[in-house]
């Protein structure tokens, strides 16, 4: 609770002491003091009323007049109300590539600013040109974490905002993005379909930012003999309903990649090795 004191020439005080009636005695209790025209009465609980007196020492400034008088004021009372939001919590997002989500992680140091917390909101942007807009309302001042799956990409930007009791909302945390954190798509340049369910198809690694790709694979005549948009390819070696011969294939890939700041497009290009007898010796490729 805050008060301001009025006060006119010739007189001036010195001295203001403030009392609160306390509901348990009926008597009206110090609770400080000051020689400044404003006071504030902390800790207190909103909704419950308070009542105050204040009594002035002071005196007429001319040097025939009485000095060290002390008055009284009215009493009032008066209801306070929250309308102070809590500090904006500090926020770290980590990704979770190939199962395209976002973990979230905030925390509140500051314990009296802790003290005054109900819940938290998370808000989202996909790409720069958005708007951040709310994902969830987490109404427990005690979870400190949130696991968001954005739909087919795991790119974006992220804030927290902590909450009171009443409504009242902090400022945004510093917004963390994602940017490059899973940035990757390598295509095997060896696979098998020899029936014998180990590496039977040519599956591309794949971060959760590609959208889609435009791949082509050519044969060594430049006959285009498979093409897909499917960012994890899937081949199946066969062309025309038949596996192809062994031998070394030809690829061209556009790779269309989901990022903050929008679209990325990479072009690739290179060999894919095929090789189709049972019990083929296949040398390891090291991956990302």
């Amino acid at each position: 609770m805050r008060f301001t004191i009025n006060r006119n020439v010739p007189w001036i005080n010195t001295r203001y002491d403030f009392f609160r009636l306390n509901p348990l005695t009926s008597a009206y209790d110090s609770v400080g003091t000051t020689n400044q025209l404003d006071f504030a009465d902390e800790g207190l609980v909103n909704g419950t009323k308070y009542c105050y007196y204040v009594r002035s020492t002071g005196g007429y400034l001319s040097n025939n007049l009485p000095k060290n008088l002390i008055n009284f004021s009215q009493i009032i009372c008066s209801t306070p109300v929250d309308n102070e939001p809590p500090c904006a919590p500090a926020l770290k997002v980590t990704s979770k590539c190939d199962s395209l989500y976002n973990t979230l992680v905030w925390n509140i140091t500051d314990s009296a600013c802790f003290a005054d917390v109900a819940g938290y909101k998370v808000y989202a942007r996909m790409i720069t040109q958005d708007s951040l807009s709310l994902v969830t309302t987490i109404n427990d001042k005690n979870v400190f974490t949130y696991r968001h799956f954005p739909a087919g990409t795991i790119s974006g930007c992220y804030a927290v905002t902590a909450f009171d009791a009443k409504g009242n909302e902090s400022s945004k945390s510093l917004t963390t993005c994602t940017i490059d954190s899973c940035t990757f798509y390598e295509i095997p340049n060896v696979f098998t379909p020899n029936g014998d369910n180990i590496n039977d198809r040519l599956i591309a690694k794949t971060s959760g930012l590609v959208d889609k790709i435009n791949f082509k694979l050519f044969n060594r005549n430049g006959l285009l003999i498979f093409t897909t948009q499917d960012p994890r390819i899937n081949w199946d070696g066969t062309y025309k309903g038949k596996i192809v011969s062994p031998g070394v294939y030809f690829y061209q890939c556009d790779v269309y990649e989901n990022q903050v700041s929008g679209v990325k497009l990479l072009h690739l290009s290179g060999f894919v090795h095929v090789i189709t007898e049972l019990d083929s010796k296949v040398n390891k490729v090291t991956t990302k």
